[in-house]
């Protein structure tokens, strides 16, 4: 999952997670949920591992996401939910001629979800593309799949989206670019190939717990990147091999939240001045409007 952010007018910033961070309940606190860069503020809670088996479980109609319990009613009601959005979007195509991606679906979704504890809802209410590669690969793959026989000839276009993900790193400059790839498998390659039409992102942190022995994409230490041209040989790019959900916290703690204040008190200070600049131009019109008349 790609979260484009290019707000900042001497970086583009690129944050990639994969799926299980949003699977695992995601709620952004109201503070950070005002502009776009405050769209990566996460909490996540999850329950126990492995507490009864998978055939018990299945007896029981619950399907487990790693440390998770999900029931197969929300899968029911998800159906209910999305199905009249899949026809609309038909609609829309058939009618309009609105060629659907997967980053247009999910903003679709996030208008229709309409809840401030969502990720998609402040993607797009500021207009953020959430980019999804292996959409398919999950519940909304199902769900495509379903409708494609109930009300055939939705089409969803994955080669709009990567060239909207490359064309994001590749019209990046003069600005230069940085990675926050929490996890690995699809998200972490897209980003960094994304990169690799530029000659390399000039910063990246990788937050996962995959390990590069076993010779997978995942655990492929950032060095490997640079031998791609992913990331530019003279960067220092960081790979922090633990929990994502713990470790990203801490490090917005120590950065972004950081400064937060700072940032607040920064534009607060700059509004005044503005205010204080138009209302002393106000005074100087009124001024030489009153001598005008008095001339006249």
């Amino acid at each position: 999952m790609h979260v484009q952010h290019n707000s900042c007018q001497w970086w583009s910033g690129q944050v990639f997670t994969n799926s299980n961070l949003f699977y695992n309940h995601i709620a952004i606190p109201p503070r950070f949920s005002h502009t776009p860069s405050d769209l990566i503020t996460w909490q996540v809670r999850a329950g126990p591992l492995n507490v009864v088996s998978g055939k018990e479980l299945r007896s029981k109609g619950l399907n487990r996401i790693g440390n998770m319990l999900v029931p197969n009613s929300n899968y029911c009601l998800f159906e209910d939910w999305i199905m009249p959005l899949l026809d609309d979007m038909l609609t829309e195509q058939r009618e309009q001629g609105t060629v659907w991606t997967p980053s247009k679906v999910i903003a679709r979704l996030g208008q229709a979800i309409n809840r401030p504890d969502s990720v998609y809802y402040w993607a797009w209410k500021h207009n953020i593309p959430v980019f999804c590669p292996a959409i398919t690969d999950g519940s909304i793959g199902d769900m495509l799949f379903f409708h494609s026989y109930k009300n055939p000839g939705l089409i969803v276009d994955v080669v709009g989206d990567i060239r909207a993900i490359n064309d994001s790193a590749m019209r990046a400059a003069p600005r230069r670019t940085g990675m926050i790839i929490l996890g690995g498998g699809v998200p972490k390659h897209h980003i960094n190939n994304a990169n690799l039409m530029r000659n390399g992102a000039d910063f990246a942190v990788y937050l996962n717990t995959a390990q590069e022995f076993d010779g997978s994409d995942s655990g492929a230490r950032p060095d490997e990147a640079i031998s791609w041209g992913k990331i530019k040989p003279d960067a220092q790019p960081v790979k922090v091999c633990g929990d994502a959900t713990i470790l990203f916290p801490l490090l917005l703690s120590q950065t972004f939240v950081k400064n937060w204040g700072k940032r607040d008190a920064a534009a607060a200070a700059a509004g005044t001045q503005q205010g204080q600049q138009q209302q002393q131009q106000q005074q100087q019109q009124q001024g030489e409007q009153a001598t005008a008349d008095e001339t006249s």
